[in-house]
């Protein structure tokens, strides 16, 4: 297939998962909802900081150079110089880990809800917020399973990355990329699967790559080729706008075209965003379950997935 065949393939899948948003605009909501609930999450664990008592309101510095006293201790650099290094305390550390994890679950709690109205959507019904959430609920089980092991990797990479040498700190990005890669499925997973055994679904999720291993997937292409033409014409415009109105002496205007254009990348990357995600739930569908979504066609995904050959 030549590489004009493929974009063409690749644009059709967008506009076909374009189609199943227009058609369930709620689903645009679960980006917001994720965000609110990571902003509580973050609150909640702030709140305590800001309402210790340290004989300053949380609004002064000093306040806060105390809490970070409990969290982070200063000693002498190893070398010998006068310079002072700083290093988590016990305290900081399981902080940062309840944090952490904490943080992680809500993510997937609001993945887990989102994902159950994709593929709802994707089959033909509706999608509901609401719904969706309620679902969730039923899953906390299976999303705190995961949260754990998900977390537990996460927290060693980031480890190795920090206080290791820069073999070791390579070794870890490439260990962090292939747990990407193989769990690119987990959230569907949990969505459809009754076991709340987070290894069974990683197991699952890198079974479908190993069965339909997806050397090239056209429809992200297609994302990403819509991504670089916005980013083109974002320099475009903004660089035009700026010399158009630095000659016509008008320096609100480049100001005002700027920044109405910033509005539009955002609305195009948030919605893109949302289409990657019915995308790889649709994949998910397909390479699962041989179910092929309606508009979509067996063609489509095979330019997007090569058959493993045995």
């Amino acid at each position: 297939m030549n590489l004009t065949s493929r974009f063409q393939r690749s644009w059709a899948i967008v506009k076909l998962c374009l189609s199943v948003l227009t058609r369930n605009k709620s689903l645009l909501a679960f980006p917001i909802v994720t965000f609110v609930f990571s902003i509580f999450v973050l609150m909640l664990f702030l709140a305590p900081l800001a309402l210790t008592p340290t004989g300053h309101t949380p609004f002064e510095r000093e306040h806060w150079e105390q809490i970070g006293g409990k969290f982070f201790s200063r000693q002498s650099a190893p070398n010998g110089s006068k310079m002072e290094v700083s290093s988590q305390t016990p305290q900081g550390w399981a902080y940062w880990v309840v944090l952490y994890l904490g943080s992680m679950f809500v993510v997937t709690f609001a993945n887990v809800a989102f994902y159950h109205e994709i593929l709802s959507a994707l089959r033909g019904g509706d999608a509901s917020v609401l719904r969706g959430l309620s679902f969730a609920a039923t899953k906390w089980k299976s999303i705190l399973l995961w949260t754990l092991l998900a977390g537990a990797v996460g927290i060693i990479i980031k480890t190795i990355e920090q206080k290791f040498s820069f073999v070791a700190r390579f070794i870890a990005s490439l260990i962090g990329a292939a747990w990407s890669i193989a769990s690119i499925f987990v959230i569907p997973i949990l969505v459809e699967n009754e076991s709340a055994n987070p290894v069974e679904a990683l197991k699952k999720s890198a079974l479908i790559l190993k069965q339909t291993w997806g050397e090239t997937i056209i429809g992200y292409a297609g994302l990403v080729l819509g991504n670089l033409t916005v980013f083109v014409l974002s320099v475009v415009i903004i660089l035009g706008s700026i010399f158009f109105g630095v000659s016509q002496e008008l320096i609100l205007l480049p100001v005002i075209i700027s920044a109405a254009w910033l509005m539009v990348v955002f609305a195009y990357a948030y919605t893109m965003g949302v289409v990657s995600q019915i995308y790889r739930g649709a994949l998910y569908l397909f390479a699962s379950q041989q179910f092929v979504v309606s508009g979509f066609t067996p063609e489509l995904f095979s330019a997007a997935w090569k058959e493993k050959k045995k």
